[in-house]
């Protein structure tokens, strides 16, 4: 029998059952150890030292997972949007105010009764926690992230959800198609001239037309450059030149305001198939 408090040195415990708080200095070998508390934290470890300050062995040589770290929440009623456990790092601020929270990695059960869940990622800016980025599984192999939701528990509709911009500094490439889902949808081409002078190409779609248009750097304005209908029918709103041969299936209407001369040059043949 330990008494409230006694320094082991060199001893061997068998089957311990340890309640309280207990220091250990060096090295504990055995098959397990179990701890047990309703105070937190139930195990606390301190150390100066830059290596691992926890370090897990396995010598299994199968190709079963080993070592495991296991987050077990035993909970008698699982809920739907309960927070499993989180894997948090904190730190302090400059101003020494205490310890802040930085970020943090969280598993959520999004269905309890299909064993539903997610992983989430949240980050923090002062005392605004907002959550990232989600990992889910939707059904049946069916992995889905999503970027840019503060809603921890939103649920993707597609492989890849980006709430708001999405920005590609290098190239990408696309083996499906590429939906721009709005009710105003517009797909920018923009090029920077280093001289905050930028200008967007923009295709905007409608229920009965796609339009090509200009746009300054806020979108304030638009020009519109060409314009197609469903119909298969071109609109230029502006002058046309055209450096090469023109093949029309179809009737050329063109005309042009006070001063202006009807009709066109070409630098090359034209021709008619239709009216």
């Amino acid at each position: 029998q330990l008494t409230t408090e006694q320094t082991l040195t060199n001893k061997t415990l068998t089957s311990p059952d340890i309640t309280g708080t207990v220091e250990f200095d060096n090295t504990i070998t055995g098959t397990r150890a179990i701890f047990s508390s309703d105070t937190a934290p139930v195990i606390k470890t301190t150390s100066s030292s830059t290596a691992e300050n926890m370090l897990l062995i396995g010598t299994d040589t199968t190709a079963s997972s080993a070592p495991d770290l296991v987050l077990y929440r035993n909970s008698g009623v699982p809920s739907d949007e309960d927070t499993l456990g989180v894997l948090e790092f904190r730190g302090r601020n400059d101003a020494d105010s205490g310890v802040r929270s930085y970020s943090g990695v969280f598993s959520r059960i999004i269905d309890a009764s299909e064993q539903e869940g997610a992983l989430t990622f949240s980050v923090n800016s002062g005392a605004n926690d907002v959550n990232a980025m989600a990992i889910h599984n939707t059904g049946t192999n069916e992995p889905k992230v999503i970027i840019g939701n503060t809603d921890p528990f939103a649920i993707p509709t597609d492989t890849l959800d980006v709430d708001g911009t999405l920005n590609v500094s290098s190239s990408a490439t696309f083996a499906g198609q590429v939906k721009v889902d709005s009710t105003n949808p517009i797909f920018l081409l923009n090029e920077s001239d280093q001289t905050a002078n930028n200008r967007l190409w923009g295709f905007q779609g409608q229920q009965t037309l796609l339009k090509i248009r200009a746009y300054p750097d806020d979108l304030s304005s638009a020009v519109d450059v060409l314009t197609f209908t469903r119909t298969g029918n071109a609109t230029f709103p502006g002058n046309v030149e055209i450096d090469g041969n023109l093949t029309v299936d179809g009737a050329i209407i063109h005309g042009g305001g006070s001063g202006t001369a009807k009709g066109g040059t070409f630098v090359g043949s034209v021709n008619y198939t239709g009216t």
